[in-house]
């Protein structure tokens, strides 16, 4: 077994590149909204971040309205653009072959529940994880929350075994409030370099999942 006895991926930009589908929903709700078409650029800046923080903060909206676009927002994902999606190359692989080391392993997204759910069902990533937990409709939960609750069910009672891999600084803040240990990865959306995460404190940054799997095995 490796030095973790519990590792959780983030799903977006970790496990899975759904940068397509993300992007196409973003562009869908500000033309529903009625805004004028954002940059590329400024569209990716949506992958990873809770969706409702992001279209606040992006258009200025209250509460009320940011709750109203966040709605549009998944309803155009969850009906058109869900499965615009791959899992990286190797990924799969990895899963198996930690569960075959005794490793427990989970999912904590950010990502809705049943969206993140639906969406490792259905390349067949679901199974192979002992646990998988998304964010709440209301996004209510923080990072930390659902990495918490992850560890809960797979019994972990020392978080020093457990480390979190992720993509952005949310993922790495929230290991860092509970105390689990964090490795990050550039090849998602967040972290591009190791420079990108040199004010966290990581474990190891991979830039791809072969280098994952050495750091995890």
């Amino acid at each position: 077994m490796g030095k973790y006895k519990y590792v959780l991926f983030d799903l977006d930009g970790t496990l899975m590149d759904t940068s397509d589908g993300v992007m196409k929903s973003v562009e869908y709700t500000v033309n529903e909204l009625g805004y004028s078409p954002l940059s590329p650029d400024c569209v990716r800046k949506f992958i990873g971040p809770p969706i409702t923080d992001s279209l606040r903060k992006q258009f200025d909206l209250s509460d009320e309205q940011a709750k109203a676009a966040t709605k549009i927002f998944r309803d155009a994902y969850k009906d058109k653009f869900l499965y615009y999606a791959k899992p990286y190359p190797g990924i799969q692989r990895l899963i198996t072959a930690l569960g075959n080391a005794g490793i427990k392993t989970a999912v904590a997204t950010y990502k809705r529940d049943d969206y993140a759910k639906k969406l490792l069902d259905h390349y067949e990533m679901l199974a192979p994880f002992d646990f998988a937990m998304g964010a709440d409709d209301n996004n209510v939960l923080k990072k930390s929350d659902i990495v918490k609750t992850c560890l809960e069910k797979l019994g972990c009672t020392d978080y020093n075994d457990a480390v979190l891999i992720g993509d952005t600084y949310h993922d790495a803040t929230g290991a860092e409030q509970i105390g689990v240990h964090f490795v990050a990865v550039t090849f998602g959306f967040g972290f591009r370099n190791i420079s990108d995460t040199e004010e966290y404190n990581c474990d190891a940054v991979c830039s791809n999942v072969e280098e994952l799997a050495d750091v995890l095995l």
